[in-house]
């Protein structure tokens, strides 16, 4: 396999060799970029469908410049693969996927492993484990209803439909039955995860090795392509609480597989978080747990009118409203990291007029910070305030504290503390 890695300005009037690359990897920081020298079918092949997840810019120099956003995990795209690295640490990262994916019994199978740079392959190999844990303690089986033509009489006939049959000529009958089988909607869930994996070309040859090989424990059970969703709807009951760790990482394994198709295109394969989505749901959870309980809700995605004959919508990501009535609109902004884009403020200060509300928040991804700006219009006045996630987990639920703490205090009239919290 070749390697293409960044060509250093000493080294700008080499060419590649005239060999034929047969693959290409590249690896980026999300919110980075890298130049590199590329040939043509390789730049026709990252111009397809995945403008969200990387920019490309032909230089005049001819190198070409790769800009990450906010995706991480992997993208093989014909001949190229991606490697999205997150700017974040891994056990940060894993704290907020735990957070938002409920994968606090997890942390302990995570812990051992925070220090790989490789969040997918860790997030591959803690399910491959919980799976292999699952069918070395035992398959859950269940009774599954059938109603079916067969051969011979099982369980109760169904004399109409099996006159019907007999009339075409048909020699089975019409029975309904019930069957102890590994055929459940949680083994099915597990299986459809695992063929994901084993097809998809962009995870490690071990990987997908074991997954393969894992999937011989699932005889009887119907080979069904799922979506996340599907998954998610499965809901565990006392018998079954030891399936939620594998089931859950199941959930985010395939929407993460989904949503690289999606960006990808049909040629294409892999796994991709996007962090601005995690963020915004992290905060939002934690925020929820925090405010909730001083009888502050926090709603998030909200649709609202724009205009009096709702020809246009706005949607902002937090509604937050104390029990006095008082209201605050919330955008979560994961790549700012200080002094937001006009855009951003531009946005909120629209979101703050149409909701007749006078105070608007930035929630952003940086170094506790806070930042207040006092709009012209003399009505509005829009706050940004950062979260810091590079820390411990620690670190990361105090930030998380004080930004709750800051909301409570502003809702009740307490602007002072913002003060304090910049400190």
């Amino acid at each position: 396999m070749t390697t293409i890695s960044p060509w250093p300005a000493s080294q700008s009037s080499l060419r590649p060799p005239a060999s034929v690359v047969h693959r290409i990897e590249v690896e980026v920081k999300e919110w980075d970029w890298v130049d590199l020298i590329m040939p043509h079918s390789a730049i026709a092949d990252l111009t397809r469908n995945v403008e969200k997840v990387v920019s490309v810019q032909l230089l005049p120099s001819g190198r070409v410049r790769l800009a990450a956003s906010s995706f991480v995990g992997r993208l093989r795209l014909g001949s190229v693969d991606l490697l999205l690295r997150p700017k974040l640490p891994i056990p940060s990262l894993l704290a907020l996927l735990a957070e938002v994916h409920e994968l606090a019994r997890l942390v302990p199978d995570f812990a051992g492993f925070q220090q790989t740079p490789e969040i997918v392959d860790l997030l591959i190999h803690v399910f491959l484990n919980q799976v292999d844990y699952l069918a070395q303690r035992g398959l859950k089986r269940t009774y599954v209803n059938f109603d079916e033509e067969i051969i011979p009489v099982r369980g109760r006939l169904d004399v109409r439909r099996t006159f019907a049959l007999h009339m075409r000529a048909k020699p089975k009958v019409w029975c309904m039955f019930d069957e102890y089988t590994l055929d459940g909607a949680e083994n099915r869930a597990l299986l459809a995860t695992l063929r994901a994996i084993s097809s998809n070309s962009s995870f490690s040859q071990q990987r997908r090795r074991v997954a393969h090989k894992l999937m011989t424990d699932f005889v009887g059970v119907a080979d069904v392509r799922l979506h996340a969703s599907q998954v998610e709807s499965i809901v565990c009951d006392r018998l079954t609480s030891h399936y939620e760790p594998a089931l859950r990482l199941a959930r985010l394994i395939l929407a993460s597989m989904g949503l690289a198709n999606e960006f990808g295109g049909v040629e294409s394969s892999g796994f991709l978080l996007n962090m601005n989505e995690l963020f915004e749901q992290f905060v939002f959870r934690r925020l929820s747990a925090l405010l909730g309980s001083r009888g502050i809700s926090v709603r998030r995605q909200v649709t609202m009118p724009f205009d009096e004959f709702t020809y246009a919508t706005i949607r902002p990501d937090l509604v937050i409203q104390a029990k006095s009535g008082r209201r605050m609109v919330a955008d979560t902004k994961y790549k700012a990291t200080g002094k937001p884009d006009r855009e951003d403020l531009y946005q909120m200060l629209a979101y703050c007029r149409v909701m007749g509300i006078d105070r608007g928040l930035l929630i952003t991804a940086g170094e506790r910070t806070s930042r207040t700006y006092a709009v012209r219009d003399g009505e509005t006045t829009i706050d940004v305030v950062s979260v810091d996630l590079d820390g411990t987990i620690a670190n990361i639920q105090k930030s998380i504290e004080y930004l709750a703490e800051w909301i409570r205090n502003c809702l009740e009239l307490k602007p002072d503390v913002a003060k304090r919290y910049a400190r």
